[in-house]
C-alpha cells in the first residue's frame, strides 16, 4: 500500500511539473534531430515522431525548423563527422 501511495504521489508531481512547464523553445528556432535510421524514419513518414514533435509545438503556438539529419546505420562518429554540414550550415541556412 504504502508503494501505490508514493508511486501515486510521484506521477502527480510530474504530471503538475508537466503541465506547469514552459517549452524550452521558441518560434523560429531550429531543432536537429541527428541520428540513424530511427531519425530518418521519424522525418520521411508522415507521421514520424519528427512531424509529431513540430505538430505539438505548432499546436502549442511554436513554429520551428525541423533539420532532419538522420541516416541509417550511423554510429556517433558517422554522425560527429557529418554534424558541420548536415547540422549546423542547414541550421544557418547555408
Amino acid at each position: 500500500m504504502k508503494k501505490a501511495v508514493v508511486a501515486l504521489a510521484l506521477f502527480a508531481s510530474c504530471c503538475v511539473l508537466t503541465v506547469s512547464a514552459e517549452i524550452p523553445v521558441k518560434s523560429g528556432d531550429a531543432i536537429a534531430f541527428l541520428g540513424d535510421s530511427i531519425n530518418q524514419q521519424g522525418n520521411q513518414a508522415p507521421g514520424g515522431y519528427i512531424h509529431l514533435v513540430v505538430d505539438g509545438l505548432k499546436a502549442a503556438g511554436v513554429e520551428v525548423k525541423a533539420i532532419g539529419a538522420g541516416i541509417s546505420g550511423h554510429k556517433s562518429d558517422n554522425m560527429l563527422a557529418r554534424v558541420e554540414k548536415d547540422v549546423v550550415e542547414k541550421a544557418l541556412g547555408k
